[in-house]
């Protein structure tokens, strides 16, 4: 996804884009997760004294794995986009959030691939009832129940226990 400086200039002080294509090839290396199909992209680029603007959203199918059972599973995301960019150096130093650029084309994907790595969640659940796995013999507790006894005080604090007794 290529934004042309001098298209947008040259059309006036707004660009729409609405594309649906493929980012699978630009998360090759990411391990937590995998695009289930291509993205919905939707932003406007717009010219304001010296900057553009991009805003939007982009929304991605992404294969997550769940962090308490291992299971993959599909969830739809929404992402919002907003970035500036400007080719004058003295705005970028006063605005920290501004992306410098020398040339007049902008290849956005790099960008969208940060947006979707950042606000991806810290711990992917499957369900909000997910049991997850016995963490004595590995058996999915969605599955199936397990006997094992399931012991909540830390052997390192055992101590402790005989010293509240007393």
């Amino acid at each position: 996804m290529i934004l042309n400086l001098r298209e947008l200039l040259s059309k006036g002080h707004v660009v729409t884009f609405q594309e649906h294509f493929d980012m699978q090839s630009v998360f090759e290396d990411c391990h937590e997760f995998r695009l289930s199909q291509a993205v919905d992209v939707d932003i406007t680029a717009s010219h304001q004294t010296g900057t553009v603007w991009v805003t939007g959203t982009m929304t991605a199918p992404l294969l997550l794995q769940c962090s308490k059972c291992l299971k993959h599973f599909e969830q739809t995301m929404q992402f919002s986009v907003k970035e500036g960019f400007t080719q004058d150096t003295e705005i970028v130093r006063k605005n920290e959030e501004l992306h410098f650029i020398a040339e007049d084309r902008i290849d956005f994907v790099p960008y969208l691939r940060d947006i979707v790595i950042v606000n991806l969640p810290l711990a992917s659940v499957c369900h909000k009832d997910c049991q997850g796995l016995c963490s004595e013999c590995g058996v999915d507790r969605n599955l199936m129940k397990c006997e094992c006894v399931q012991q909540l005080i830390n052997p390192r604090m055992e101590a402790l226990k005989n010293f509240f007794e007393t």
